[in-house]
């Protein structure tokens, strides 16, 4: 069992969500982009869970600081920089913001 579901125990009986599906359909159609398009939403969506969990691991009281320090490791970090260095975002500005339209959409759906 994964740190995040010994914390939050997820059913695995509850109906799928339209965002988590829309996200899963983005992360599929990922698989079928040209390399360098398909590296640099993998940077970007990397970027935002180190930046996001970077954020939250300076509350060590948080149920999640284990889940936290895991996703901020070092070799987590070198991983995303070294996605950077393959990402061309200035060439894919229009997928970068698909990407972030589904974050704030997904962690919108999971903290309401």
């Amino acid at each position: 069992m994964s740190i995040l579901a010994a914390i939050i125990q997820p059913s695995v009986d509850e109906p799928k969500l339209p965002t988590t599906d829309a996200y899963a359909a983005l992360l599929t159609r990922l698989d079928g982009l040209a390399y360098e398009a398909a590296v640099t939403a993998l940077w970007a969506l990397e970027r935002v869970y180190l930046d996001g969990w970077t954020t939250a691991l300076s509350s060590s009281s948080s149920p999640y600081a284990a889940f936290a320090a895991h996703w901020t490791a070092p070799a987590f970090r070198a991983y995303v920089a070294t996605l950077a260095t393959l990402a061309a975002p200035d060439s894919h500005a229009d997928l970068i913001a698909e990407v972030l339209a589904h974050e704030v959409a997904f962690w919108d759906m999971a903290l309401s």
